[in-house]
C-alpha cells in the first residue's frame, strides 16, 4: 500500500508538519539520486507560500459572506470590499507560484526518471 500525505482539512501546525514530512522524504530520495538540494528547497518554499496565499484568498470569501450576512452592512462597505485590490494581487501571485511549482515538479520528475 502506498503511503500518502493528505493536507485537506489540516490546518496550522498539522499542515506544516505534513509538508515538512513530505519534503524530508523527497530530500532523502533526491539525495540518493545526487540531485541539487536547492531545487527541493525552492519547491518547499513555493508549496508553503502557495498554501499561505490560498488561505488569504479564502479569507476574502469569508469576508464577503460575513459582510453579506451582516444586516447592518451598508453599500459603502460592499464597495470597500469590492475595491480592495489585495485579493486580486494574491490571485496573480498564486498563478506565479502554481507555475513555479508545476515547473519544479516536472524538473524533479525528470531527475527521478533518470
Amino acid at each position: 500500500m502506498r503511503e500518502e500525505v493528505a493536507l485537506q482539512g489540516l490546518e496550522g501546525e498539522n499542515r506544516e508538519e505534513a509538508i515538512r514530512q513530505a519534503v524530508d522524504r523527497l530530500r532523502k530520495q533526491m539525495r540518493r539520486a545526487s540531485d541539487d538540494p536547492v531545487r527541493v528547497d525552492l519547491l518547499e518554499d513555493d508549496l508553503r507560500e502557495g498554501l499561505r496565499t490560498m488561505a488569504g484568498v479564502g479569507e476574502f470569501f469569508d469576508d464577503v459572506v460575513t459582510l453579506l450576512a451582516n444586516p447592518d452592512a451598508r453599500g459603502s462597505d460592499l464597495v470597500d470590499l469590492a475595491d480592495d485590490p489585495h485579493v486580486v494581487d494574491q490571485l496573480d501571485y498564486l498563478v506565479v507560484l502554481v507555475n513555479n511549482l508545476r515547473r519544479r515538479l516536472m524538473q524533479l520528475a525528470t531527475r527521478k526518471a533518470q
